[in-house]
């Protein structure tokens, strides 16, 4: 019995020294202060590309932030077929929202279509940013069928219809 527990306090011990097991206060600290750091509204400018789901399926979705204020956002939403879900026609339309730099938040609302394609209906995205500014996390609301929406701050943009390539107005 003596020799188990000396295994596992020696387990134990290497774990630590290794790097493993719970952080220290000024570890978990530091973390902290990471997770709640407000990200200004400039740092959203410029393109977001990822996917969405709603009803047609998968969707790769750029979303183009070209106006930002400390409280406000508005962006073109485009979106085009994905090689998981080929057929979906082009869009896009702009968006504009609150948002939060110190919960680093947005909740956009649809605007007006640039180019719209037969039976599609705007919609809104409402979600995330991380830390660092580089990743957003949300999901699509306004429409039935709809879930979550995963973007990347990206700096090459796609490919898109006139209509849907241009600054935001």
């Amino acid at each position: 019995m003596r020799r188990a527990s000396m295994a596992w306090a020696a387990a134990a011990a290497a774990g630590l020294a290794c790097g493993f097991g719970a952080p220290g206060p000024a570890r978990a600290q530091s973390f902290l202060q990471e997770q709640s750091r407000p990200l200004p509204a400039q740092r959203l400018l410029g393109h977001w590309i990822g996917e969405y789901v709603c009803g047609q399926g998968v969707t790769r979705l750029h979303l183009n932030v070209g106006e930002s204020m400390p409280n406000f956002v508005r962006a073109v939403f485009h979106f085009y077929q994905s090689p998981r879900n080929p057929g979906v026609p082009t869009g896009c339309f702009m968006v504009g929202g609150n948002y939060s730099a110190s919960r680093r938040d947005v909740n956009l609302r649809p605007e007006r279509w640039l180019l719209r394609p037969p039976n599609y209906s705007m919609v809104g995205v409402q979600g995330r940013f991380s830390a660092d500014g580089m990743n957003f996390t949300g999901t699509v609301t306004g429409a039935p069928g709809c879930t979550r929406v995963t973007l990347m701050k990206w700096s090459d943009p796609p490919k898109a219809p006139p209509e849907c390539d241009h600054d935001v107005p």
